[in-house]
């Protein structure tokens, strides 16, 4: 950790701080005899205290991810532009932003402050976890400066818990397993001004009423992440979910979802849509979708893997958001596909589409499908023989 400390210092006198830093930190553990300074937990303190200013809350993001959690760096890099820590005198333009919430988690890897478990292919971090000492800090010292509260709500200690509930941070990560739990009373306590909402819960039950609580009360919500019990019973997004006008981020992972009300085009700021749940039965992505002119990534859940011949489906054609801003579109079947809004999809990054026999109906002329900027490209067939797609 020191290496890494002493790796972004270029001249002496710099070297020359660093050490003097160490040295006080040692007479404060000899002096005092105190457990943070004799487990060598200062060393993370000093690595932190070095951060450039807009880097800080960049490393605090990471205390809402659990133990031993493999993080995907493209989701985080997304997560941190939609909350607004990438400070406009980093940005650039010439690159997306991001690539410069990229270039900060970077950053970490070369102070030693993460470690990278997987690279792409073309040698950029794929995924990377927190060392438990790290997490540790990490956690403790969000928590201090009030900036998330992680709330632990499956053990034994459930009360014990919901009363160290803050009404001062704006970001909860909460862990649920509980049905009879009084979630009414729990998001009672928070703050009404909460910018991110993380829940996660692994046991069979819908959170739909909870949904609707959450629409009404965090009005100025940025980023709500929802991960689901596979097979848990969420029937339906509540129409309310449209009054979360300022909402950036929204994902449901998990559990089945069978409606979406057109209200959710009122999410006019969304730059992120992903649902990675299932379905049981035929559903419908309303029309709404081309109000969506922030949008930047549009994840759709597998229309192939539905049971029964049961596909996810769109009101007539699918009307895609701004094409200008769109880098990331999986999920979406040709044939309920625009082929205008498809064209004109020149920044794409990484496409998943799938195909059915009318696949000739958007390569009938190739010169118009530049699409320069892809870097991951996914053709699946919805019909069994391939060949007849040509």
């Amino acid at each position: 950790m020191l290496g890494g400390l002493l790796s972004t210092k270029q001249t002496v006198n710099e070297w020359g701080d660093v050490i003097e830093n160490v040295m006080k930190c040692i007479a404060k553990g000899e002096k005092h005899n105190e457990s943070k300074y004799n487990d060598g937990s200062w060393v993370l303190g000093l690595s932190y205290d070095d951060l450039p200013f807009y880097l800080k809350p960049c490393f605090l993001c990471l205390a809402c991810y659990p133990e031993n959690a493999i993080i995907q760096v493209k989701e985080l890099c997304r997560m941190l532009a939609v909350e607004g820590f990438i400070p406009p005198s980093e940005m650039s333009s010439t690159k997306a932003i991001e690539d410069v919430a990229y270039d900060c988690l970077n950053e970490f890897v070369e102070r030693s402050m993460i470690q990278v478990e997987n690279w792409s292919s073309t040698r950029r971090m794929k995924t990377f976890r927190s060392h438990d000492l790290m997490r540790k800090f990490c956690l403790s010292k969000a928590q201090d400066d009030d900036f998330i509260q992680s709330i632990d709500l499956r053990g034994n200690k459930v009360e014990e818990a919901l009363q160290s509930v803050s009404d001062i941070v704006r970001r909860i990560d909460v862990y649920i397993v509980n049905y009879d739990i009084n979630l009414i009373d729990f998001f009672l306590k928070t703050n009404k001004s909460l910018r991110c909402l993380i829940v996660d819960t692994r046991d069979k039950f819908s959170i739909e009423s909870m949904l609707r609580l959450v629409s009404n009360r965090y009005l100025m919500l940025r980023v709500l992440n929802v991960s689901l019990y596979k097979g848990a019973g969420v029937s339906a997004l509540p129409k309310e979910i449209g009054k979360l006008i300022h909402l950036r981020w929204f994902k449901i992972s998990g559990g089945y979802l069978e409606t979406i009300p057109s209200s959710i085009g009122d999410l006019r700021w969304l730059q992120t849509f992903k649902l990675d749940g299932e379905t049981h039965s035929e559903w419908k992505i309303p029309k709404v979708l081309w109000k969506w002119e922030k949008l930047r990534h549009l994840c759709l859940p597998n229309p192939y893997g539905l049971a029964s011949s049961k596909w996810l489906r769109y009101s007539k054609w699918l009307r895609l958001p701004n094409p200008q801003n769109l880098q990331t579109l999986e999920g979406v079947r040709t044939k309920y596909l625009a082929m205008d809004d498809f064209l004109l999809l020149k920044n794409l990054k990484k496409l998943k589409i799938y195909v059915d026999k009318d696949l000739g109906r958007i390569y009938h002329n190739p010169e118009n499908n530049k699409f320069t900027c892809l870097e991951s490209l996914q053709v699946v067939s919805v019909n069994r023989d391939f060949r007849q797609l040509y």
